[in-house]
């Protein structure tokens, strides 16, 4: 015991197959019993799960010009965005938010991606 938690233990061989004895008698389940675990155990996985928006009321948003982020806040939970094109915001908010960098509220639609949220629409 190297570091007294490892316990190693040699298995019996089979010779002829070269696999552990333990394997062996593994294989001896019958293919009925097999395909049965094996139809319940396979479950298909959805691929085209797109996420549902979440519209966020008087979201607060600030704006970021360093690194070009659209940040918005509600209840605790942030969402950002990387803006490249200012058209996403609302044409009444450009002045306060781009030009005098004040915060401003407004609806905001989100999508959540695992535990991150996606600004999607604003206005």
């Amino acid at each position: 015991m190297p570091f007294g938690w490892v316990i190693m233990e040699l298995l019996p061989f089979d010779i002829q197959n070269i696999y552990p004895i333990s394997l062996v008698m593994e294989r001896s389940v019958t293919r009925e019993t097999e395909s049965k675990v094996l139809n319940t155990a396979v479950k298909p996985v959805s691929q085209n799960l797109k996420p549902e928006p979440i519209l966020w009321e008087n979201a607060t948003l600030t704006w970021n010009p360093g690194n070009q982020i659209l940040k918005a806040e509600k209840d605790g939970k942030k969402a950002e965005i990387k803006v490249e094109n200012r058209n996403i915001v609302p044409s009444g908010l450009h002045k306060k938010l781009f030009e005098k960098r004040k915060s401003v509220t407004a609806k905001v639609t989100v999508e959540q991606t695992s535990n991150a949220y996606k600004i999607v629409i604003i206005g």
